[in-house]
């Protein structure tokens, strides 16, 4: 059982509106322009009700407009999967496969994502979650339970959005997320392709980390939203880092994140922590990232800056 996690953008709004993605028949625009008037409604704080308000408001609408009829290259989240697959998004969920989009905290990106969860599900709302990550790093994951097998699950990733001050939160989150699909057990595929592009390379690198775990059952492909399929989407070639290294980096990065010390030596300084002017260390968003993908910060007199 494959489990793609997939970061989801705003795209999908723009593919409705193009005649060359468009069944016979349709007039494209019109569900993107119906959707529109939907967005406040993706401000509910509880996402199980998030898939039930879409489909009271938008089905109807969604069902004449045929969505799951459209070209997949109506967004890149969509097609990626098409012509990865190898089978279509509703014969993946079909088989037991997993799908987990990634959803920035607006309304507009909530509501793409939704539309694309309902495009990939072959407009059957019944394979649709919606559940948010944790708002703070203390705060568990648990996808095992809320991710069952044959369903694409839409994750709130909590302050993730332009207004926002700092990404340290999003990426935490979104490396715990990545974290929980990974320890799901079976092969993995990050798909770098759509969602807010400043988090993408967190994104990669939190990957690589993964990859180093487990080479055999872990992917990242990107493909461009225009791309036919005939070629095919690209396999991005990760970093393998040994375990040591990742041993390391995880004590490392716990000693900045419970003390706010310096650690000895200081592999990661600049890139995963910085050092304030008071002399106090702190970790940086990619160090957030990097401490959530690696299960979270651990106790150890190993690279301690003092008692």
């Amino acid at each position: 059982m494959t489990t793609y996690v997939v970061p989801c953008g705003r795209s999908v709004h723009d593919g409705l509106r193009k005649q060359d993605y468009c069944p016979p028949g349709v007039v494209p625009g019109r569900f993107a322009d119906a959707e529109k008037a939907w967005w406040p409604l993706a401000r509910l704080r509880d996402d199980g009700e998030a898939v039930a308000a879409w489909a009271d408001a938008l089905e109807t609408k969604a069902v004449a407009s045929r969505l799951p009829g459209w070209n997949p290259r109506v967004c890149a989240e969509v097609n990626t999967l098409a012509v990865r697959g190898p089978q279509p998004p509703p014969v993946l969920l079909g088989a037991g496969h997993r799908i987990v989009l990634l959803a920035s905290d607006t309304d507009e990106g909530m509501a793409a994502a939704l539309t694309t969860a309902y495009i990939m599900a072959g407009g059957d709302t019944g394979l649709i979650g919606c559940i948010s990550a944790p708002a703070d790093e203390e705060s568990a994951l648990d996808l095992p339970e809320r991710l069952p097998g044959g369903r694409v699950t839409v994750v709130r990733i909590p302050r993730l959005a332009p207004r926002t001050s700092g990404l340290r939160d999003a990426v935490a989150a979104i490396g715990q997320v990545l974290r929980a699909a990974f320890d799901l057990g079976g092969p993995l595929e990050v798909h770098l392709t759509g969602g807010f592009k400043i988090t993408l390379l967190h994104t990669l690198t939190m990957t690589e980390i993964i990859y180093s775990r487990k080479p055999v059952r872990t992917s990242a492909w990107y493909i461009f939203d225009e791309e036919d399929g005939a070629k095919g989407p690209d396999r991005i070639d990760l970093r393998r880092f040994p375990d040591g290294y990742l041993s390391a980096m995880r004590e490392e990065l716990s000693t900045v994140k419970l003390k706010g010390r310096v650690p000895v030596g200081g592999a990661h300084r600049g890139v995963a922590w910085k050092e304030t002017p008071d002399g106090r260390a702190v970790l940086t968003e990619f160090g957030h990232g990097h401490l959530a993908v690696l299960g979270g910060p651990v106790l150890s007199d190993a690279g301690d800056g003092g008692p």
